[in-house]
Order: structure tokens, then C-alpha cells, then sequence
């Protein structure tokens, strides 16, 4: 297994520009070098725990300067702090829930998003919606799949950017398209979709929509993520997280997880980032009333870090009897066919926020389409809510 790898000189490099930079002096600088020497040898036999422990116990002699402890004391100025402020950009609403006619779900530049649900209940979905809803306001979107092709992906964000249905399988009709057949597209469809094509093209050339599937891996993950944030971009989506290629024996899947998830969470913050990524329920979550972070691996670590988590169920799945004691009184609310409320919707129940109290709600989707109405000004407008679904049961 190959690892990344660095000089001697480099060691060096990064010892004098330590010295100069900083200040510690030359014993201290040596202790550490002779640390991270050892830690490289050791990762290059691939023994990662033991390298990070050389690395710590490196780290461990470097005391903080004076100077540095002496500043830490101080008061941050407050034109410094509404500096800081005005440089991160306002958190993007949402148009789910609102408080007193606002919208009070919002995706938080410098914070994780986290949208989770059972396999096949419209995860990656949302995510493209919701990267299509960033890149209709011209703001810089990249696209991670670590599940999918991007030439899947980019067919599926195609459907949900014309969002209609083209056909009675919209995936097969657009896949013919592009390679040259009419014949499964609707006749009444076809020179509107034609101009959306015009449309998503400009978007993907100009660089605002971007679909990666050569995902980086763990430790390519961190350095992507800031390069993002140089070139400009509001937002990182990553579908999901836990398909991120991890290449750390010796750590557990607990382990990797929340380091992944500690340094997603710094870099957002330091470099004002809207990172949304998505995780997946186990398949003890038969019905929407059990939609819980302890259902999900290593869901701690996830919830501990997200700033807002929601959790997703496709109305369109059936609901068998059998979980009838378990949804209680919530039973109610499914119909004779087996439906929640009713077809066509995505149930979503907020999980985690920390901007804002808890919901739930009910807003149309297509999956034939791919296609969730979240957009100010189209049907949304109209997002029906959960009680008023309920109410429609008879």
C-alpha cells in the first residue's frame, strides 16, 4: 500500500521555517525533526498509529512561545471580530420550515450538513437539488460521488434540473438522448428540454456545477477541501460519507469516522466552506418514526460534529403492517395502500439544528424525475405541511 512520503530536506525545509517563523529555538526544533522522522519511517510500513504516536510526542515538546501565550490573554478587538464576521458569507435559507413567515432552516457557510435516510429513500437526490438550488444563484458547487459514476450523476442532475418527467423512465429516456435517440422522450417535452440541456451545459463549462467521481481518498480529502475554498466555492458535497475511501489500518471504523468528521468540521470553519454530505440509516429503520442518528453507524461522531441534520423518507415506500405497534398513534397518518400521509412527497424530519428549533415536513418529489421541489419562487411556494397531509386521510 502506497503512502505519501517526504524528504529529509523537506523535514528541514519545514524546521527552519519553523525556527524563523515562530521562534522556538534550534533543541526544541531538533527534538521534534528527529520525531517526525521516525513517524515517517514507521508510515512508510504502513504502521500509521505508531507514526501519529512519534508525531504527538513530537508536538508535545514544542511548549508555547511567550509571546503566543501573552496574546491569548488579550481581548480580541471588536473591529477585528466584524471583520471577521463580514468575511463569512450569510447561511443560504432553506424554504422548509418557517417562524414567523422566515425561513428557519438555512445551510451555514463554515458548518456540516448532514442528510441521512434508509438506502433508496432519495439521498443523493436531495443532495443534487440542493447543489442545483446553490448553482442556479451562481454559486460554485463541487460534487463528490463516492458511489456513482459521474456520468450517472450528471444524467440524474439533468432530470432534476428540468424537473419534469420526460418519460415513464426519465434515466432511460436521457441516456438515449445524449447518445443520439428521440424516440423515448414526450414529443411535448422535447425543444423545452432542449434549452435546459443549453442551460446545464453553461452551468457545468463555466465551472459552477462540477461532479468528481475520482473522489479523493482520506487523506487527499482535507487539501481538496481547501483548494475549493481558493477557488471560490460555496460548497462541497460529498455523497456519502460513509463510502470515503479510508486507507488507516489499526483504526477502527469508529475511529475513522470521527477523525474524518473533526477535520471536515476545521476546515469548514476555517475556511467558511458549506460542506453537505449525506449518511445512510441500517435497515432497522422500517418506518418513518424511528428515523434516528442511533440507527446510523457511527451516528454519534456524525451528530456530534453536523450543524443540521435531516433525516429523509420517501412517501412512495410502503409500509407493512407489521409496523403498526411500533408507529403508535403515527399509524394514523398511513394510508390503506400502505403509503405515509401519501405518495409523491419526501417526509423530512429535522434531527440536529443548531440554528434553529426542530420540524418536521413534507415537500414533493419525483423520483422518476429526480426531481425535490426546494426552490424559492417555483411550486414550493406551495410546500404542503405534515399536519395538513395528516389532516387529508380519511
Amino acid at each position: 500500500m502506497s503512502k505519501p512520503k517526504r524528504s529529509i530536506e523537506e523535514i528541514e525545509n519545514l524546521s527552519a521555517m519553523m525556527e524563523s517563523s515562530i521562534g522556538i529555538d534550534k533543541t526544541k526544533i531538533f527534538q521534534l525533526r528527529e520525531s517526525l522522522n521516525i513517524a515517517l519511517t514507521e508510515l512508510e510500513y504502513g504502521r500509521l498509529d505508531d507514526a501519529l504516536g512519534f508525531v504527538r510526542t513530537g508536538l508535545s515538546k514544542m511548549n508555547t512561545s511567550p509571546e503566543t501565550m501573552a496574546r491569548m490573554m488579550q481581548p480580541t478587538p471588536f473591529d477585528e471580530m466584524m471583520k471577521e464576521i463580514s468575511r463569512v458569507p450569510q447561511g443560504i435559507a432553506l424554504p422548509f420550515i418557517k417562524e414567523d413567515g422566515e425561513e428557519s432552516l438555512y445551510l451555514e457557510p463554515g458548518a456540516i450538513t448532514v442528510l441521512v435516510g434508509p438506502s433508496g429513500h432519495g439521498k443523493t437526490t436531495m443532495s443534487l437539488n440542493l447543489a442545483l438550488f446553490l448553482a442556479k444563484q451562481e454559486k460554485k458547487i463541487y460534487y463528490l460521488s463516492y458511489e456513482e459514476s459521474a456520468p450517472s450523476l450528471v444524467i440524474k442532475a439533468l432530470s432534476a434540473f428540468y424537473g419534469e418527467e420526460l418519460s415513464a423512465n426519465n434515466t432511460r429516456a436521457i441516456r438515449s438522448y445524449l447518445s443520439g435517440e428521440e424516440k423515448y422522450i414526450k414529443s411535448s417535452h422535447l425543444p423545452a428540454f432542449k434549452e435546459a440541456i443549453k442551460d446545464f451545459k453553461a452551468l457545468n463549462d463555466s465551472g459552477i456545477f462540477i461532479v468528481r467521481d475520482d473522489a479523493p481518498k482520506e487523506y487527499q480529502l482535507e487539501d481538496f477541501l481547501r483548494r475549493a475554498a481558493e477557488h471560490k466555492a460555496a460548497a462541497v458535497f460529498i455523497d456519502y460519507i460513509q463510502l470515503v475511501n479510508m486507507e488507516s489500518p489499526g483504526r477502527s471504523r469508529h475511529e475513522e469516522i470521527k477523525a474524518l468528521m473533526g477535520m471536515m468540521n476545521r476546515v469548514a470553519k476555517e475556511t467558511g466552506l458549506i460542506i453537505v454530505t449525506a449518511a445512510q440509516f441500517n435497515r432497522t429503520v422500517s418506518n418513518p418514526m424511528k428515523m434516528d442518528m442511533r440507527a446510523v453507524s457511527e451516528g454519534s461522531d456524525i451528530e456530534k460534529t453536523a450543524n443540521l441534520i435531516i433525516g429523509i423518507w420517501n412517501t412512495d415506500k410502503k409500509i407493512p403492517p407489521t409496523e403498526k405497534k411500533d408507529m403508535g398513534k403515527e399509524w394514523n397518518s398511513v394510508t390503506e395502500e400502505g403509503y405515509f400521509c401519501s405518495p409523491g412527497y419526501a417526509y423530512c424530519r429535522v434531527l440536529k439544528s443548531r440554528e434553529a428549533p426542530g420540524g418536521e415536513f413534507m415537500i414533493p418529489f419525483s423520483g422518476n424525475a429526480r426531481k425535490i421541489s426546494i426552490e424559492l419562487g417555483e411550486k414550493p411556494a406551495d410546500i404542503e405541511t405534515l399536519d395538513h397531509q395528516r389532516d387529508s386521510i380519511v
